[in-house]
């Protein structure tokens, strides 16, 4: 689910026979080209990527910040404003839809803490109060033996892609094509207990579910609705999930708003008098992940590769 904010330098073409370009041979390096120092790039790359900027989530202070920053970069180059006003700052809003605080999950005597114990895939109102069963994989063999209408269904992920697709995508297929299935027969609930294989996708999706989803206002990813909830549990759940009659419960509420985030938008003005009105559009993101869970103590998602380069 990752969506980029976009810093954009429009350059006005400024040469005459650029049409003729593929007949003649490469300039020779220009004193712009010449100007471009490894010890320049290095000092802005590490301060953008730098901790100050605490990974620069999109639509947080410290993407604002890290945006200011880059406008007063930007400035110093003598390129002109293009954006909002007579400013660098092109402003616009997100809109992050998640599941609350307060959602509740319980399976038998576990409570199921959301982005610690597991996930919910998707951001949904529920209210489910049912009986839980194990069908193992979900083969059609083992589902020929137990009644899901009305249920809460575990099932176990298992298996590898056979059609070329990547493991991520094998495995979010079944979320949906599982889930779907199931639900069709009068599943209430879903949930998928990790394999070894798929365990390591749960430990990196499991806070991105728990972040839930963000784009621009009215997007489809935002809209909030009403479906049969679908679970992701760790493989360490495997042991005590299968066990019967337990009681599948439910209470999951979500909460949608929306927050400033912004583009930073600059040009250069061509000398040609006919190209002049043309435009060469760069662009590329200032945002990435933000602070989230640790890894090695650290965390800080600092992006120096995504996108601070």
């Amino acid at each position: 689910m990752q969506h980029k904010f976009y810093l954009l330098a429009a350059l006005a073409l400024a040469v005459p026979l650029a049409g003729q370009a593929q007949k003649k041979a490469m300039p020779a390096a220009t004193n712009a080209e010449s100007a471009i120092k490894e010890a320049d790039i290095k000092r802005d790359l590490f301060a953008l990527a730098g901790d100050h900027y605490r990974g620069r989530e999109g639509g947080t202070l410290d993407e604002l910040k890290a945006s200011v920053w880059l406008a007063d970069q930007i400035r110093a180059t003598g390129m002109l404003p293009a954006g909002d006003d007579g400013t660098y700052f092109q402003w616009f809003n997100l809109q992050r839809t998640r599941l609350t605080k307060s959602s509740t999950l319980r399976i038998g005597s576990h409570e199921i803490r959301l982005d610690q114990d597991g996930s919910v895939t998707a951001p949904t109102n529920a209210s489910v109060n049912a009986p839980l069963v194990y069908v193992g994989t979900g083969s059609p063999a083992e589902l020929a033996k137990v009644d899901v209408k009305g249920k809460a269904v575990a099932v176990q992920i298992a298996g590898a892609p056979t059609d070329g697709i990547s493991y991520r995508r094998y495995v979010f297929g079944k979320f949906a094509g599982q889930a779907g299935e199931l639900t069709k027969t009068g599943a209430v609930a879903v949930v998928f207990v990790s394999d070894a294989p798929s365990q390591a996708l749960y430990d990196h999706w499991s806070h991105i579910y728990e972040r839930g989803r963000y784009s621009l206002p009215g997007a489809a990813s935002t809209r909030v609705v009403s479906t049969p909830p679908v679970i992701w549990l760790p493989a360490s759940a495997a042991s005590w999930v299968q066990q019967p009659g337990q009681q599948f419960t439910a209470d999951l509420k979500v909460e949608s708003f929306q927050y400033p985030s912004v583009n930073i938008v600059a040009k250069m003005p061509g000398t040609d008098a006919q190209l002049k009105k043309e435009y060469v559009l760069f662009s590329t993101h200032q945002d990435h992940d933000g602070v989230r869970a640790p890894i090695a103590g650290d965390a800080i998602y600092n992006g120096a590769d995504d996108n601070a380069t």
